[in-house]
């Protein structure tokens, strides 16, 4: 069921892309937006979350905002007969005002009891474990984004293991079984696979050049290699 007649992983849900235009560093504009969701309907994808970046400094995107983006986005999907089912979360930057929201019990994008949440890679943020345990405390699963790409992480799997044993589920990027991030960011995606820490896999899409490198991500050696019983993707298709 998972795999197609090219040895190519067969996922149906996505959580990690940023497909609503103008938003963020995701795409630019309607047109490529639809593109992008084209591609994935032709590798088997029927459910996609879409997540835009939420970040004091740099995204400080407004729910009601990023809602109407999403509209418009799947008001062009049913004009073009295009049957992909878009849901709208967010990547939550842990910082601050993300702590800030969640005390204060804010409007938070989160997806079927899920709340997709990155953090700088350079440096582990002391306020996490404070977000963890607020995101918890609502009854929610904080998901974290591409934990092979933290610099902090690289060649350390124990912290990670930690986490989610903690309750964070793990979300690696397909592209990184390929190198598309950088050689450390590689070696870490497999060390997770190896070490049987991942969740979720995600495309992290961004644009329609990377849509190459999912293709390739999925079809790698590496990602044949999953315990597919404990990926989380398909229970998102309810």
């Amino acid at each position: 069921m998972f795999f197609g007649t090219k040895d190519q992983l067969f996922l149906r849900a996505d959580i990690h892309s940023h497909l609503i235009p103008g938003v963020d560093d995701g795409v630019k504009t309607l047109e490529q937006s639809i593109e992008i969701i084209r591609e994935f309907q032709k590798l088997g994808y029927s459910k996609l979350i879409t997540t835009p970046h939420i970040s004091e400094s740099h995204y400080p995107n407004y729910p009601d905002t990023l809602r109407k983006g999403v509209l418009i986005v799947m008001e062009e999907l049913s004009k073009q007969g295009i049957n992909m089912e878009i849901e709208l979360g967010a990547e939550y930057m842990a910082d601050g005002a993300f702590l800030k929201l969640l005390k204060e019990d804010g409007d938070l994008l989160s997806w079927q009891g899920y709340v997709l949440v990155e953090t700088g890679f350079s440096n582990y943020p002391l306020i996490f474990d404070e977000i963890i345990f607020e995101i918890k405390a609502k009854g929610l699963h904080p998901v974290l984004a591409h934990p092979e790409r933290y610099g902090y992480w690289f060649g350390n799997t124990k912290s990670i293991k930690n986490l989610r044993e903690r309750g964070v589920k793990m979300q690696v990027t397909a592209s990184s079984f390929v190198g598309y991030y950088g050689s450390d960011q590689k070696k870490m995606a497999k060390s997770l696979l190896k070490e049987s820490l991942i969740d979720f896999i995600g495309s992290d899409m961004h644009s329609y050049d990377q849509m190459e490198y999912l293709k390739r991500g999925l079809a790698s050696q590496y990602l044949r290699k999953l315990d597919l019983e404990k990926l989380l993707n398909e229970s998102l298709l309810t």
